[in-house]
């Protein structure tokens, strides 16, 4: 069972590394990821991963 939702997803940024699990909240204005990236590292995981059961609230940076 896969349930993922943004809740008024405005300002939502989400790395291209991250891993997402199932029931997982996103509300408005949260970033999951690096602003910037050395090349040496652009093929690496460098992004959060998201468990199961997860609600992550406005404007969280990770």
């Amino acid at each position: 069972m896969l349930h993922f939702l943004s809740v008024d997803g405005t300002g939502v940024v989400i790395g291209e590394t991250t891993e997402i699990h199932d029931c997982v909240k996103v509300y408005q204005g949260v970033t999951l990821g690096a602003l910037t990236v050395k090349k040496q590292h652009q093929n690496t995981k460098r992004h959060p991963t998201i468990e199961q059961n997860v609600t992550i609230y406005a404007n969280a940076i990770h």
